[in-house]
């Protein structure tokens, strides 16, 4: 069993705010830990529990594949201009749009998330 846990913050995190609905649902995840600090409420989940597919990931490769030379950015740097891109992903909505697109070109049944509500 995995000791890995990704947080996901109540209040706004990175420029990313979670709905309600979205972190509820984190929180609801069994094994997940709900605490606060500084920042405020958070829950922490288990990786595994997630199931979660990557999507991208960003490398120093990429910068030199544009013609950048990226040496000497911090992995700090790196993991900030990660961030910026997963949150324009989201924000623009060609994210949602995505998901929409291939749950109808796949013809996925319509998904009723009414009992999820009421736990």
């Amino acid at each position: 069993m995995s000791n890995y846990y990704k947080r996901f913050n109540k209040s706004e995190h990175m420029g990313f705010l979670p709905t309600e609905k979205a972190y509820e649902g984190y929180k609801a995840i069994e094994g997940s830990i709900v605490g606060s600090d500084k920042d405020g409420e958070f829950v922490l989940v288990r990786t595994e529990a997630l199931d979660e597919f990557i999507i991208t990931s960003l490398s120093r490769q990429d910068f030199r594949s544009e013609g950048y030379n990226p040496d000497n950015l911090s992995d700090e740097d790196m993991q900030g201009f990660a961030d910026e891109m997963a949150e324009h992903y989201i924000e623009d909505g060609s994210y949602w749009d995505d998901i929409d697109g291939y749950g109808q070109s796949l013809e996925l049944e319509p998904y009723d998330n009414e009992d999820e509500e009421d736990e």
